[in-house]
């Protein structure tokens, strides 16, 4: 088991914050576990770093509201961070 922290706030929500935690799940064989106090912040990164690698927005989506976060507000751009 590897322990990585990720500080994250509304603040650091940083396209090099984004990628670090997109290569979090890149770069471990096995399940990832990403908390925060409420969900949000890990959906939004989330949510986030996958539109920023290509994956339709509609499966973010859905995966997102799956999880009880309802994200169709945020706004994704097509800016590649990775």
């Amino acid at each position: 088991m590897i322990f990585e922290l990720l500080e994250l706030t509304h603040q650091t929500m940083t396209p090099e914050n984004i990628t670090k935690q997109r290569q979090f799940f890149i770069n471990t064989n096995g399940p990832v576990l990403a908390y925060c106090a409420s969900g949000t912040r890990c959906s939004v990164i989330w949510a986030l770093g996958e539109a920023a690698s290509g994956t339709d927005v509609n499966y973010i989506l859905d995966k997102t509201s799956a999880a009880g976060y309802n994200l169709s507000g945020l706004e994704f751009c097509d800016a590649k961070f990775i």
